[in-house]
């Protein structure tokens, strides 16, 4: 009589790499509690006296803690203005809808202000979406490369007949913020949040920034609407008589010449160049 046969476990089976980073990340990131899906993952998990679990939750648990604060000390003044509870709840949202893409945390937070825009807890801070904005422009700047201001001198040797036709290229390491509040003065009052707090009204209206890197240094320019336009036309690669034009047909008051002035002491243009010569500075 043949001896029975004891059926012993099918041996487990190694899913591909990738599948199981997948299965990783939508634990860690995608879900705040385990679930069906991840079950394939647990075997593969060494437990080593803390269940597979357990484990997976003390791995999201400082996997979010790390992300949040990265996006608190982007978004410092968001968070003054909502409250640290409040911006957690945000920053959680932001980190299970985008989690980061690369290794590097320094440009985690790209979407932030989109969420805060979409999300209905916001209604009643309606301009804190553009005071992420204005803080990411901040954050980019500080981090990006720097360029060499064009200045006065650098176009002595230009006749009269070169202007009209002239195009200017704005600093590279340069972000513009647009918004329909104050969001400039909020964000200023927020740099010393401990010497007593004044308040903004959101009468002033709103502001057209460009935020740009000299060395170091900062800085946070807020234009006339007619400086504005202006700009933003020779940023869309318009010639100075094509810019200027379609600038005085929106404010007939526009003064070309003090504003230019003004572009090249605050260091906005890079340099120079003709489209037809293809020379520049």
């Amino acid at each position: 009589m043949a001896d029975k046969c004891s059926l012993s476990e099918a041996p487990l089976r190694l899913p591909s790499l990738g599948r199981l980073q997948s299965s990783f990340q939508r634990n860690i990131i995608g879900h705040s509690h385990m679930d069906v899906d991840d079950k394939e993952l647990l075997p593969f998990i060494i437990e080593n006296g803390i269940p597979a679990g357990e484990r997976l939750d003390i791995y999201r648990n400082n996997s979010f803690i790390t992300l949040r604060e990265a996006l608190k000390a982007t978004f410092p003044v968001v968070c003054q203005l909502g409250g640290e509870d409040f911006f957690n709840m945000l920053a959680a949202a932001y980190i299970r809808q985008c989690p980061p893409a690369k290794a590097s945390l320094i440009f985690y937070g790209d979407r932030f202000a989109a969420l805060i825009d979409e999300d209905k807890r916001t209604a009643s801070i309606p301009y804190l979406g553009d005071v992420a904005r204005l803080e990411w422009a901040w954050h980019c700047c500080y981090h990006g490369q720097d360029d060499t201001p064009l200045v006065a001198q650098d176009m002595q040797t230009l006749d009269d007949t070169d202007f009209p036709e002239i195009h200017f290229k704005l600093l590279a390491n340069r972000q513009w913020v647009k918004s329909n509040y104050p969001v400039l003065h909020i964000w200023q009052i927020h740099q010393e949040p401990d010497e007593g707090m004044e308040m903004v009204s959101l009468e002033e209206g709103g502001c057209d920034l460009l935020v740009m890197r000299h060395e170091l240094d900062i800085q946070i320019v807020n234009f006339a609407p007619d400086a504005a336009l202006f700009l933003r036309y020779l940023d869309h690669e318009k010639s100075l008589a094509d810019a200027t034009q379609l600038t005085q047909d929106a404010y007939a008051g526009f003064d070309l010449q003090s504003c230019l002035q003004e572009m090249l002491t605050l260091g906005v243009f890079s340099q120079f160049y003709f489209k037809d010569r293809r020379s520049q500075s």
